[in-house]
C-alpha cells in the first residue's frame, strides 16, 4: 500500500492495482497494434486498440473511485469535529479531541 499524500488523516490510496492495470493496457495496445500491422489485419488492430483503451480507462476509474472514498472520509471527519465543537460550545465542555 502506498501513501498518495503527505496530509495526515487522509486514508491511504491503493495505486498498486490500478498502476498494473494501466501498464497492462499499454502493453495490450503495443503488442496488438504490432501484431495487427505485421499480419496486415485491420480487425486485430482495432480489437487491440479497443481492449487496450478499455483497460486504461478502467484503471483511471479505479483511481477516481478510491479518491472519492478518501474525500468522503475526510468530509465526514470535518463534520464530526464541527459538531463536537458546537456541542462543546453549547454545554461549555473543554478539552475534547478526536
Amino acid at each position: 500500500m502506498y501513501r498518495e499524500t503527505s496530509i495526515p488523516g487522509i486514508a491511504d490510496v491503493m495505486k498498486k492495482g490500478s498502476g498494473t492495470q494501466l501498464i497492462a493496457g499499454v502493453i495490450i495496445l503495443i503488442i496488438g497494434i504490432g501484431i495487427g500491422l505485421s499480419l496486415n489485419s485491420v480487425v486485430i488492430t482495432y480489437l487491440a486498440i479497443a481492449a487496450g483503451v478499455a483497460v486504461i480507462i478502467s484503471s483511471f476509474l479505479i483511481i477516481i473511485k478510491q479518491y472519492d472514498r478518501v474525500f468522503c472520509c475526510m468530509i465526514q471527519k470535518i463534520v464530526v469535529r464541527q459538531r463536537l465543537w458546537q456541542f462543546s460550545r453549547t454545554y461549555q465542555i473543554r478539552n475534547y479531541s478526536l
